[in-house]
C-alpha cells in the first residue's frame, strides 16, 4: 500500500468514525425530543394498528405492498383514534438499485362514518399530464393557487366541491408535498419525505387540524 493510499484510508476512516458519531448523537437527541411529545399529548407506544388502514386502497402501499410498519403510537379519544407511524419501504431508483427508506404517517380512525371520500397529493408533471388528455382533477377557480399545486380527486365530484374546506385550501397554498386521503371512517396524511427522525408535533397538530376542518366542512 503507497502511502498515498495509506492517508486516504486514515481519512476515510476518520469520516466514517465522524459520521457515526453525529448519527448517534442525532438519534439521543431526537428520543428525548419524541419521548416529550408522548408524554406531553397523552400518546402511548403500541404494536398493532387498526385493520381500517388496510381497506381503502390508501396510496401510502404504493410505495412498497410489503413495507413494514414500525414505531406505532396512538391517542385514544371519545370520537377518534390518532395513529402515528413509521413506514418502512424499499425505494427503488429505475429497478436497478434500492434502499431503505421510511415515511411518517398520520392515520385517524373515526368512530362513525362522517367524512366524504376523496384523495389529496401533490399535483405532478403526470398529473397535469392526464388532465391535459381528460382525466379529471377538481379544481376552484377562487383558490388557483391550491388548484394548480395539488391534484384533487373523488368519485363524489359534486360533494368535495361543495363541502371541501376553503380554509384548509388557504393552509395547504403554504404547504409543500402534503398528502391527504379521506375516506367516511378514517383519514390518512403525511408530509413527502418525513422520516424517522422527523419532528413528531408539527404532523400531529396539522393532522387534527386537517381533520377537525374536514368535519366542520360537512
Amino acid at each position: 500500500m503507497s502511502e498515498v493510499d495509506l492517508v486516504f484510508l486514515v481519512v476515510i476512516l476518520i469520516v466514517g468514525v465522524f459520521t457515526s458519531k453525529l448519527a448517534t448523537k442525532r438519534k439521543a437527541k431526537f428520543k428525548i425530543s419524541a419521548d416529550k411529545f408522548i408524554s406531553t399529548y397523552g400518546l402511548e407506544r403500541i404494536t398493532s394498528i387498526s385493520s381500517e388502514l388496510y381497506r381503502h386502497g390508501f396510496s401510502i402501499f404504493d410505495l412498497d405492498d410489503d413495507g413494514l410498519l414500525e414505531n406505532i403510537l396512538i391517542k385514544t379519544g371519545s370520537s377518534d383514534d390518532v395513529y402515528i407511524f413509521d413506514f418502512k419501504h424499499v425505494k427503488k431508483d429505475g429497478g436497478r438499485t434500492s434502499q431503505l427508506a421510511t415515511q411518517r404517517v398520520a392515520f385517524i380512525k373515526l368512530k362513525n362514518d362522517l367524512l366524504y371520500s376523496f384523495d389529496l397529493k401533490p399535483e405532478s408533471y403526470f398529473d397535469k399530464f392526464k388532465q391535459a388528455i381528460g382525466f379529471e382533477d377538481i379544481d376552484f377557480n377562487d383558490y388557483k393557487v391550491f388548484s394548480n399545486k395539488y391534484a384533487l380527486n373523488s368519485s363524489d365530484k359534486e360533494k368535495v366541491e361543495k363541502c371541501f374546506p376553503q380554509k384548509l385550501m388557504k393552509i395547504l397554498e403554504e404547504k409543500e408535498g402534503v398528502f391527504i386521503e379521506a375516506r367516511k371512517n378514517c383519514i390518512l396524511i403525511y408530509n413527502k419525505g418525513e422520516h424517522e427522525l422527523s419532528a413528531y408535533e408539527s404532523l400531529y397538530n396539522d393532522a387534527v387540524m386537517y381533520k377537525k376542518l374536514l368535519i366542520e366542512s360537512v
